[in-house]
């Protein structure tokens, strides 16, 4: 497995930040001491035309102030290194308190959490070899794409199937359904869609692959500091009954959690019993 090693990736990147309601733009050194290490590494896994914020202190009063910045540009030569899956893991493990929990580590199940199996990157999506590549290759992708790789495809459906249904003896959840794409469609037919078709054709499990639509489009959260539930809310209705049913929803990749809290919470209101959130891959 391939990962960023973050010491040795050397570069620059442009920035546009408002303060005191003025715009400025400037060029920041990945390799100048006085950039902090985490806001390096962030910036080397976001895509360029992303809005995101970014807290500093004042060095007199020690006051908290945030910034929004928009990633204009990278000028970044990002060194890779292969590691092996357990180190991978272990450098990203997520604080205990957090309510994203990686299925490696969990013996149960806890419906306030939201579960998930890898770190996605954006840095490494375009480097093959890379979870973040497979994961846009088998899950971002739709079925019609010339990328689209139905073996990694499959490899995505096996670790759902045996790292989480099976692990966790899921045979009372009835029903399989999916955060539907961020463009209004009276269908889901992405790659998620077709793996709970394909998991329900060959199990008891329920196909709701279509249990959610969106009737309007959102903006892609790249464009965005971050979503929120009521984005979801707003655009995103319940074609079903779920009155009484238990529910796996499923996403390929999440950032803030807003879509599968806010989707969960239209099921709840529409009368599901219960609802366990599961993502391929959490973003790092």
């Amino acid at each position: 497995m391939k990962t960023i090693n973050y010491s040795k990736s050397r570069g620059s990147f442009v920035i546009k930040y408002l303060d005191d309601d003025l715009l400025y733009k400037g060029t920041i050194n990945v390799d100048d001491d006085s950039l902090k290490t985490d806001l390096a590494r962030y910036i080397i896994d976001t895509e360029e035309n992303t809005v995101f914020s970014y807290k500093t202190h004042t060095r007199v009063s020690n006051n908290e102030h945030v910034e929004n910045i928009l990633l204009v540009k990278k000028n970044i030569n990002i060194v890779f290194d292969e590691v092996s899956e357990d180190t991978y893991f272990r450098i990203n493990n997520y604080a205990e308190n957090d309510e994203f929990k990686n299925i490696r580590d969990e013996k149960f199940l806890h419906l306030g959490n939201i579960y998930f199996q890898f770190y996605y990157k954006s840095a490494e999506h375009t480097v093959p070899g890379t979870i973040s590549y497979k994961i846009i290759c088998g899950l971002k992708k739709s079925p019609r794409d010339h990328y689209f790789d139905i073996e990694d495809f499959n490899f995505f459906k096996r670790i759902f199937v045996y790292n989480f249904l099976k692990k966790y003896n899921l045979i009372s959840y009835n029903i399989l359904a999916c955060v539907p794409s961020s463009n209004s469609s009276s269908y889901n037919n992405n790659s998620i869609a077709l793996m709970i078709k394909d998991i329900a054709s060959n199990s008891s499990f329920i196909d709701g692959s279509q249990l959610l639509i969106r009737y309007k489009t959102i903006p892609p959260q790249k464009t965005q500091k971050m979503r929120f539930e009521e984005t979801h809310l707003n655009s995103v209705k319940v074609n079903g009954d779920v009155r009484g049913k238990n529910i796996v929803l499923i996403d390929d990749v999440t950032t803030s959690g807003s879509s599968l809290r806010g989707c969960k919470k239209l099921l709840l209101n529409a009368g599901a019993k219960s609802v366990i959130c599961f993502a391929f891959s959490k973003s790092s």
